[in-house]
């Protein structure tokens, strides 16, 4: 189905959508300082979500310094705050129905979120799970929304723990209205996860052992037993559920398959059917021999996979579906160089709200609506208040480690700076069961506005490169994820980009640990380096895991970095504060004293080691902030404190 343009019209933000439509294609100019306000402010308008019936716009805003929800009627094209939230903004929202918001409010480390509901026009607010947290063991007690139920717009289901605080959860239905909760779906045993095919019926579940033990129970219906239907062995070649965009099924239409994402027989993970009725794995939807492919794309209105979504060098999207391969390709000449995504459709799939992004522009929003063949383009709101011509490009880069393992990742150039003997930060990301990928990230632009390259690598024990990659990095956080950094280092210095006398390095969370690793360790590499959330003692962080996380979490922690009571030797020899008298550069230590990942006895812990002998350092703690700093006024904070300590190293003569 060809699809023809009508006239695009921005109906909000004009002045500002107006002048990003006139900026594409990008030039690339000379950047002056940008303020540091301009890349860490909180945007204005953000995730926008359109209700079943096309009829109204949601998109989470800033008022009284917190985000809240605001709606837009289409018919009259003004929007209209609906929330009153002023101590915690709104975290996740979603259209129960035509008329129900539910939104869950970000409380930091604290405690649970809860869940909350309002209507379209503001009315009837209600708190249908109040936030909670245990006490002593650290269990949370949880309610987290799994579905639509497709039997009664008034009505979601939800997963919750409220029988016990264990980590084995019940479904229940629950009422948008009231929080009243019916009991659907009783755990069986130990499933951590629950599944529902199209109608809403849950019908499969996902269990996880202490011992590493993965098994998948499954019902033909609500009124059959579970039987289950596979079993894998932690780090084997195994199948999962594919995560599915704009739906929560992972059931084809009619229910007799799932949509799996697997690496049986192969490296990299990608798309295949599981056939219920013969317990098999069908012929590969689609691979990639470089990266994992995790995500599908289906459509409810025409009942049926459309398409597969994945994390290449850049964001890619693949279309089966004539109609959805038209607009895909509209957006792409509308947006060079961009990235599109449909984030939702409304039921019959008339009107697609779009969100736009690159590297050098933060998400914009756009509605598209789809009437006898023709598209209908208005641009919503784009909050990004520099302009992309002043910004870096991120591009794709790899390198081969010492031992032929191939490291992908991105290099940041500092915008109409000649690109050689540049001072590089060094940016590992953290997790370290993640992965760096293309698009905005405003640290990286600020990073380089102040005239610094930026190496990003996507080391072994990163996702996404197949399961060989995933796996070299168990137990080895002290040694070859460590070298494979200092290799991206030496490549950049070798391109003739990097002035070898200015490198620093600059992570958070497992980022921050690799930090302080690198700079002890590697103590001749590094000028500079800032540790922000990082552990320094592994003994310790992984004991408070045992403290604080589900088993099955803690058991995984000590699989792939080292178990406290039988490889103590392991974790001392992998952690940082144990070599502290090896560090020579400066070093800046940021952390919040809520955070519940990595506490704030990691950060004492390294400052009392450094007083002891006698190193300087930079110490910026927020007494109000968790694992990573949240709070407009404390993100401010941080980054003048980075712009001061970061001054020296930009000037080749110190």
């Amino acid at each position: 189905m060809k699809i023809s343009l009508m006239e695009a019209k921005p109906f909000l933000n004009r002045q500002l959508c107006s002048f990003l439509l006139a900026a594409l294609p990008f030039a690339c100019l000379q950047s002056e300082e940008i303020p540091i306000e301009d890349f860490f402010s909180d945007r204005e308008l953000s995730q926008f979500r359109i209700s079943p019936d096309g009829s109204k716009l949601s998109a989470k805003g800033i008022w009284n310094g917190k985000m809240n929800l605001f709606v837009i009627d289409l018919e009259t094209r003004e929007p209209k705050r609906v929330t009153t939230q002023k101590k915690h903004s709104v975290q996740n929202y979603f259209w129960a129905n035509n008329e129900r918001l539910v939104f869950d409010l970000n409380y930091k480390e604290k405690g649970t979120q809860g869940l909350f509901a309002v209507d379209a026009d503001g009315k009837n607010f209600a708190v249908l799970v109040k936030p909670f947290l245990a006490s002593g063991n650290f269990r949370y007690r949880y309610n987290l929304a799994l579905d639509r139920f497709e039997h009664n717009d008034d009505e979601i289901l939800v997963t919750s723990n409220d029988h016990s605080l264990l980590e084995f959860p019940n479904v229940y239905r629950m009422n948008v209205y009231t929080g009243k909760k019916t009991l659907i779906v009783d755990n069986p045993g130990n499933i951590r996860f629950w599944y529902t095919d199209w109608n809403g019926d849950v019908r499969l579940g996902r269990a996880e052992s202490d011992e590493g033990l993965v098994r998948y129970y499954y019902r033909d219906s609500s009124d059959d037993l579970w039987d289950e239907i596979a079993s894998f062995e932690f780090g084997d070649p195994q199948w999962k559920p594919a995560s599915s965009s704009g739906n929560n099924s992972v059931f084809n239409y009619d229910g007799t398959q799932l949509y799996v994402s697997s690496d049986i027989g192969r490296n990299t993970a990608g798309i295949f059917a599981y056939d219920l009725s013969t317990s098999k794995l069908g012929e590969p939807i689609f691979v990639d021999d470089t990266y994992d492919v995790g995500s599908v794309i289906q459509s409810n209105h025409r009942k049926g996979l459309i398409g597969i979504s994945y994390d290449a060098a850049k964001p890619k999207e693949i279309y089966f579906d004539e109609e959805r391969q038209s607009l895909q390709a509209f957006l792409k000449a509308k947006f060079p160089d961009m990235a599109s995504v449909i984030v939702r459709s409304n039921f019959d799939e008339t009107r697609f709200v779009v969100a736009s992004y690159s590297d050098r522009v933060e998400a914009m929003y756009s509605l598209v609506t789809i009437a006898e063949g023709r598209l209908d383009f208005e641009l919503l709101s784009a909050a990004q208040k520099i302009n992309p011509e002043r910004l870096s490009k991120v591009e794709p880069i790899s390198y081969v480690a010492r031992d032929g393992l191939r490291i992908h990742g991105y290099l940041t150039l500092p915008n109409g700076r000649d690109p050689e003997n540049l001072p590089l930060i060094v940016h590992p990301h953290g997790g370290p069961w993640a992965r760096d990928s293309w698009g905005f990230n405003p640290e990286l632009q600020f990073l380089a506005n102040r005239g610094f390259a930026v190496l990003q690598m996507n080391f072994r024990g990163s996702e996404g490169y197949g399961r060989r990659h995933l796996r070299a990095g168990d137990k080895t956080w002290g040694t070859d994820m460590q070298t494979d950094i200092v290799d991206g280092v030496k490549w950049a210095i070798d391109q003739g980009y990097v002035d070898p006398d200015r490198v620093g390095i600059y992570g958070s969370s497992y980022g921050g640990y690799a930090t302080m690793a690198q700079l002890v360790y590697f103590p001749e590499l590094y000028k500079f380096g800032i540790c922000n959330v990082g552990p320094v003692d592994l003994v310790t962080a992984i004991n408070w895991r045992k403290q604080t996380e589900q088993d099955f979490v803690y058991e995984f922690y000590t699989r792939t970095i080292g178990d406290p009571k039988t490889e103590r030797d392991l974790l001392e020899k992998f952690s940082p504060i144990n070599y502290l008298e090896n560090l020579q550069a400066p070093l800046m230590i940021v952390h919040g004293t809520l955070d519940f990942r990595v506490p704030i006895d990691q950060a004492k812990m390294l400052r009392k080691r450094l007083d002891q002998l006698g190193k300087e350092y930079v110490w910026l703690v927020k007494k109000d902030e968790g694992h990573g700093f949240r709070k407009e006024v404390s993100k401010f904070a941080k980054y003048e404190e980075m712009d001061k300590f970061l001054a020296p190293f930009r000037d080749p003569s110190n």
